[in-house]
């Protein structure tokens, strides 16, 4: 109850005269109030510890008001007319003239508990259907904590939920009801394709809705030509670079694959309660996707569902999903999991993978029986707690997650074992992966017998060491890791070890390698990549070496083992590998076997007669190339037109000042010498019939020594077009402007005829260049 005290005033004769017009004391004291004193407004109960804004409508000639509190330990009042509760009870409060103490206005206000006091708050929806109910303490405000409201659209009409019928920031003295309100919009049926279902039996007659046009928000109809519409048909949205905000009924139980692939500016999104199906990749690329909750109706996340959202934080999955396939979550670096849904039984194929912010110690379900291929790789975990009922772990699973520090498995699990955080089967025969955040040695127990791919990725263990029992180390097994010394034991039988390709790739800290004694063969990208390793020792027992396995280490030295009978591609690519000697039993060579390394400069070959295949490119950008001991092999490999020829691109840009091509050699294919600036004498043989145009382009040759008559190196220098191929004689001419007239090899060859610099009936065996000789 709130009551007043009116102030005397003291007139002046005239306004004295005037107050005689009215009938009564009170009367008069209002009217002069209201015209000539101060009137104080908003006065109401007041809830404790909350405030009361009071103002004061001033008629004096006096601008200055002071506002006053009987008893300040019930409720003070500032300055401008802000009361504060204080402790229940009754109190005064009086607004007056600073100048005339007879000029003043007074409340009396009452402070209540609102703690004592309970209303009951309902929310509605348009249909007076119950959203919410609570209760709220006296002067407190209303919240809603319930899903956003929504109104099914008519036939014709769009509802957008717009908010409450009262406001929810006003205190609350009363049992109080808000009732959602609407704003409505045409349906442009014009922006919608429509897809009739025929089946299964519950969804046939139903259709699927399919968006066509270009509104930032989207308000997705419930029926359509009298008929439900129950769900998105696939792509609807995929690619819509305008969407912001898509209202999805509560009725639709169907997302297509890609339904919202590729919405660039997809913010957020309310899945509705009764789904069913959630299409693969529905939400790949959504970049700025922010949060998601799926809803309990979903049991699967399909394949590249939230796929590459970058800004993905936070997904509510339910503990009723039992499957998350493949590449599910991949590529969402900041999405935080908290736990795996309670009832999942299968993780498929990079379903986390480069999700950052996955971290923690992760335990798995009761059910979960598979872990696919790289399912937390890239993540943060630090450990994983294996379930008993898990069956399927891939090797691969923790690939690069490198803060996993600690393995653990239920003892009741009938399949793995882990020891000192390495994970065995339960027989203890294959090893599946090394805890990569292990910074110990590492003593792999005796009787494994096989190193799963990917095991030891990123692993920081200083020393492993391998037991006598070991027969197999799949792909990749220890490579991409920071280990920095393999151990095997010596009583090892090399000859039945098997290493598959990477098996010790890009191993960053290695500095030395012995291969075990025995050895038959190692793989393609054997130890490739493993840049710091300088020490390499190889068994004579080694037959074969697969391509590039050793490119990109930092060996200076390197022995071909003697029994050695094919040379890989690119065997020492990116080394500092500075003299190669072929041993005798080599009897081919592959493409690019040596090309670019850059500090190599003798060549020697103990035996080119056994040598009878040599591919294209064998010493191609070895730059420093300039000695080649003993004779270079003939290779009897014909060209298209069946002439015996020089391949491709042999020696093109290395160092060499002379060179002896082998008596037999019928043709020299394109860039063979190309870029030899230093090559000035070259025998060349009575056989040659076609030189190809890029041979000589760009040497220093000033002298030839030729095998045939004057006659038959006529029939060499005929000009042949750079499209001629059927012409068993000739050097082909190149009519390239951007190279110049002397620097190509047909004018090269004519030049050193014309200026009588070619020796004929010169013999392979007795030619000595007349300057230092680097073939010998």
């Amino acid at each position: 109850m709130i009551m007043k005290n009116r102030g005397v005033f003291i007139l002046s004769l005239t306004l004295l005269a005037s107050s005689l017009l009215y009938s009564c004391k009170d009367s008069v004291e209002e009217a002069l109030k209201s015209n000539f004193g101060i009137l104080i407004q908003g006065a109401s109960d007041l809830y404790l510890g909350k405030s009361l804004q009071l103002s004061a409508k001033n008629s004096t000639l006096d601008d200055s008001l002071v506002w006053s509190s009987s008893d300040e330990s019930v409720a003070s009042v500032s300055d401008t007319g802000l009361v504060k509760g204080l402790k229940e009870g009754s109190v005064t409060i009086k607004c007056s003239s600073k100048k005339h103490s007879y000029s003043f206005d007074e409340v009396i206000l009452k402070v209540i508990d609102g703690s004592k006091i309970n209303y009951k708050v309902t929310f509605k929806n348009y249909d007076g259907s119950v959203l919410e109910e609570t209760t709220v303490h006296g002067g407190e405000i209303a919240t809603y904590l319930g899903e956003t409201p929504t109104r099914p659209s008519s036939d014709v009409k769009n509802y957008t939920f717009l908010g409450w019928d009262k406001d929810l920031n006003e205190s609350i003295n009363e049992d109080t009801t808000f009732v959602a309100q609407y704003g409505e919009s045409n349906i442009d049926f014009n922006s919608y394709a429509f897809y009739l279902l025929t089946g299964p039996e519950e969804f046939a007659g139903k259709y699927l809705a399919y968006y066509k046009g270009n509104e930032e928000e989207v308000n997705l109809p419930t029926s359509y030509n009298y008929r439900d519409v129950i769900g998105i048909y696939d792509g609807s949205f995929s690619n819509n670079t305008t969407v912001k905000t898509i209202n999805i009924p509560e009725s639709y139980v169907y997302i297509g694959a890609k339904a919202f692939y590729g919405c660039a500016n997809l913010t957020h999104i309310n899945l509705p309660p009764k789904l069913v199906v959630l299409g693969e990749a529905a939400f790949y690329n959504c970049t700025s996707l922010l949060t998601v909750k799926i809803p309990e109706t979903i049991t699967t996340i399909t394949q590249q569902c939230f796929s590459n959202c970058p800004n993905l934080v936070s997904v509510n999955i339910s503990d009723k999903v039992t499957s998350i396939q493949d590449y599910a979550f991949s590529n969402c670096p900041n999405l935080v999991i908290k736990s795996l849904p309670s009832s999942l039984k299968t993780i498929g194929d990079s379903a986390f993978y480069k999700c950052n912010k996955f971290s923690g110690n992760i335990e798995f379900p009761n059910d979960l029986d598979s872990v696919g291929p790289f399912a937390f790789s890239q993540t943060s975990i630090t450990g994983i707690t294996i379930n008993a009922k898990l069956t399927n772990f891939s090797s691969s699973a923790a690939l690069g997650a490198r803060s996993l520090t600690t393995i653990k498995v239920n003892e009741e699990n009938a399949n793995y074992k882990a020891i000192d955080d390495v994970l065995y089967d339960k027989n203890g025969k294959t090893l599946f992966l090394i805890a990569p955040n292990n910074t110990r040695e590492v003593n792999i127990a005796e009787g494994v017998t096989t190193i799963k791919s990917y095991s030891s990725s990123f692993s920081k263990a200083t020393k492993v060491t391998f037991p006598k029992s070991l027969s197999l180390i799949e792909s990749n097994g220890l490579g991409t890791s920071y280990i920095k010394e393999f151990v095997f034991n010596e009583e090892m039988d090399g000859s039945k070890l098997v290493m598959e390709e990477y098996a010790f790739s890009d191993c960053y800290e290695l500095t030395s390698f012995s291969v075990p004694d025995g050895v038959i063969k190692l793989p393609r990208y054997f130890l490739y990549g493993s840049s710091k390793l300088v020490t390499l020792n190889i068994p004579d027992s080694v037959l074969s070496i697969g391509e590039c396995a050793f490119s990109d280490t930092a060996i200076t030295e390197f022995k071909i083992p003697e029994n050695f009978k094919t040379i890989p591609e690119r065997l020492l690519d990116g080394t500092n590998v500075k003299e190669i000697v072929i041993p005798k039993n080599v009897e081919s060579i592959e493409t690019y076997a040596f090309s670019d390394l850059k500090e190599l400069t003798k060549v020697t070959f103990t035996n080119s007669k056994g040598i009878t295949y040599m591919d294209y490119g064998v010493f191609n950008g070895c730059s420093k190339l300039s000695e080649i001991v003993g004779d270079f092999p003939l290779i009897d490999v014909k060209s298209s037109i069946d002439l015996v020829e020089f391949p491709f691109g042999t020696l093109e840009g290395t160092a060499i000042e002379n060179f002896k091509l082998p008596d037999g050699y019928q043709e020299i294919s394109n860039f063979a010498f190309k870029d030899c600036t230093k090559l000035k004498d070259i025998y060349l043989p009575a056989s040659l019939h076609r030189v190809d145009k890029w041979v000589f382009e760009n040497t220093a040759l000033e002298h030839i020594y030729f095998g045939g008559t004057k006659e038959e190196f006529a029939k060499v220098l005929t000009k042949l077009d750079t499209d001629d191929e059927e012409s068993l004689y000739g050097t082909v001419y190149d009519d390239d402007e951007d190279v110049l007239e002397e620097k190509k090899s047909y004018n090269i060859l004519n030049k050193l005829y014309a200026e009588d610099k070619v020796t004929y009936n010169s013999k392979y065996s007795e030619v000595d260049f007349s300057k230092t000789s680097t073939t010998k």
